[in-house]
């Protein structure tokens, strides 16, 4: 706790002024001022530094604090318990963004998200829930790099003679000189890639070097995830902004060239890897299933994100209550006949059965953690220093005469081993980082707002027309909902998003028949119905009335996965923080 030099309380760190503040005699002191901590050994050591370390009893997070008080609630679970403290020293990182939104602001920027999320739980909205946005730093490693190297082309130009088309081959060298820094991601296990991702990019130039008195008033996690995990994936992000900016030369521009990101990647040199704390405000939703939906908002630009499932009833409920004076104005002018009714029926069917795959391939892939490499890698360290423990433990009893040897490891190696590939397929495949989730983010934004739009709009139509009757409304929508969808996994998938971090894993197709089994079967009897052709209208409409209710339900499935994804387990960290040897952030 930094003491204020007038009365002797304790000062915070006031985002809006940008200064140390005082609550009491209202002094204002500059951060740079405060001096607290040692270095290891001489001045350009890292700072030591002694701060207050609480431990969630339930899922093991951690976080710092300058206060001694207990603190009475967990960010990572939302659980309402009173953390375990303990004084631990710590090695300070490098750099520090200091928090410029105040948390009141950023209250209000979140319940505003919240509000437009009309079928969002009624207690999302509670001022309760609102008091437990809490500031936190969190730890991120910043990479820095630099090239200055000659980099090799293969090109090619091709041209007709008569019958035949020459190609032309070329060898095309570019010397790229140049040096990128603030490429950043987070070096904690407990806060998810996906989740730090959307609120991405921070402005490095923003940094400071660390003083401790801007953690004044606010809390820090703790850093778990070594900096080679991420470098790879920095690696690329450069490789391929400098590739781009190679193929745009107007020398290069006549040519087809071969990509160059793989070998600019390998002569990028290691700038510099730095620990950094960027401001975020975090908060944990738990809901009465025990699940926990999280909202972070970036503590440097406001920018919000948050986990927001759906009540159910509200959206039936709210989907009757719009339908109803929609259907009955469409209905005037639109009229489907019964053949093509079974048609859009079917192509409604498939797409609820494109929609839900994807989900079901996004909820796999997170709970196999494969989109978030942070965790695995944390995972696989704390599996390697069990078994190590364990060995070091048996060797002990085996060298007093107690017990017959190693203990039976096979199920850990099994662990580890699968753990081992998972990682570094991971690690391998990934490619993305805050600068191009930016970039996605700017191009699939209106889209999920028009998806998520239709996607209300649509379900609600075909509720009322099964009730009241058939127009042609409701296929129009969900056809180009589908469209629409199907773009944006593809730009998503390709670009990298909020919950995928370049891994998606396919879930095993028998544990998909459950849900795919609605929609196929609404298929299956369309097409029986096309086959068959049937010369009364009345059973078209019966049968299509049975397709489109058997579609109904499959829809509903979609908006299920939907509160699948946005609801998570509360993770078990079991993390080990500091502790008085100075152990690394």
């Amino acid at each position: 706790m930094i003491s204020c030099p007038g009365c002797g309380q304790g000062m915070r760190f006031d985002p809006k002024i940008q200064m140390m503040y005082c609550d009491y005699c209202e002094t204002k002191l500059e951060p740079d001022l405060v001096k607290v901590g040692t270095t290891a050994s001489g001045n350009n050591e890292p700072l030591i530094i002694e701060s207050k370390l609480f431990a969630c009893p339930q899922c093991g997070g951690e976080i710092l604090s300058d206060q001694d008080t207990a603190v009475t609630f967990c960010s990572f679970c939302g659980m309402s318990v009173e953390l375990q403290g303990r004084t631990v020293q710590m090695l300070a990182p490098s750099r520090i963004i200091p928090f410029k939104c105040v948390k009141d602001t950023c209250a209000k920027s979140y319940a505003e998200f919240i509000k437009k999320a009309i079928f969002a739980p009624s207690y999302l909205r509670e001022e309760a829930q609102l008091q437990k946005l809490r500031g936190i730093y969190m730890p991120y490693w910043t990479y820095a790099f630099e090239i200055n190297d000659i980099v090799t082309y293969e090109g090619t130009t091709s041209h007709r003679s008569g019958d035949y088309i020459i190609t032309d081959h070329y060898l095309l060298t570019a010397t790229p000189i140049g040096s990128y820094d603030g490429i950043s991601y987070d070096a904690s296990s407990s806060f998810s890639d996906e989740i730090s991702q959307a609120i991405g990019p921070f402005n490095i130039r923003d940094s400071k070097p660390f003083s401790v008195a801007y953690i004044g008033g606010f809390y820090a996690d703790t850093a778990d995830v070594d900096a080679f995990i991420y470098e790879d994936d920095a690696r690329s992000v450069i490789a391929k902004d400098i590739d781009s900016k190679i193929r745009k030369i107007p020398a290069f521009a006549r040519y087809s060239i071969s990509s160059g990101t793989g070998q600019i990647g390998s002569k990028l040199g290691v700038k510099a890897e730095e620990m950094a704390y960027f401001p975020v405000y975090f908060l944990a939703n738990r809901h009465k299933n025990g699940l926990v939906s999280y909202a972070v908002i970036n503590g440097q630009t406001g920018k919000v994100a948050a986990d927001v499932p759906i009540d159910y009833k509200k959206y039936i409920i709210g989907s009757i209550i719009l339908a109803l004076p929609i259907m009955g104005i469409l209905d005037l002018f639109l009229v489907l006949r019964p053949d093509a009714l079974t048609m859009v029926a079917i192509v409604f069917a498939i797409i609820s059965l494109l929609i839900s795959n994807s989900e079901l391939n996004q909820l796999y892939t997170r709970n196999l953690n494969l989109n978030d490499r942070g965790l695995l890698a944390a995972i696989k360290k704390r599996k390697e220093d069990e078994r190590l423990r364990e060995e070091k433990l048996q060797a002990e009893l085996q060298a007093m005469g107690i017990g017959g040897g190693m203990v039976d490891s096979t199920v850990d190696s099994t662990v580890n081993s699968t753990m081992d590939s998972t990682v570094n397929g991971t690690v391998n495949a990934g490619n993305l980082s805050n600068v191009n989730t930016a970039e996605k983010a700017s191009s699939t934004k209106a889209l999920k707002t028009i998806t998520d739009v239709l996607l209300t709009i649509g379900w609600m139509s075909i509720f009322v027309t099964v009730v009241g009757g058939f127009t042609f409304f409701p296929f129009i929508i969900f056809a180009i909902y589908g469209i629409l969808t199907i773009i944006r996994k593809s730009i998503d998938s390709g670009a990298g998003s909020a919950d995928n971090t370049g891994v998606m894993a396919k879930q095993p197709f028998k544990e998909k028949l459950p849900v795919f089994c609605k929609p196929f079967i609404a298929i299956v009897i369309g097409l029986l119905l096309l086959l068959i052709k049937p010369y009364q209208d009345e059973i078209y409409y019966a049968v299509s009335f049975v397709i489109m209710a058997v579609v109904i339900f499959s829809f509903s499935d979609v908006v299920k996965l939907h509160n699948k994804l946005t609801l998570r387990k509360p993770k078990q960290f079991n993390k080990r923080g500091g502790d008085e040897n100075a152990a690394t952030f």
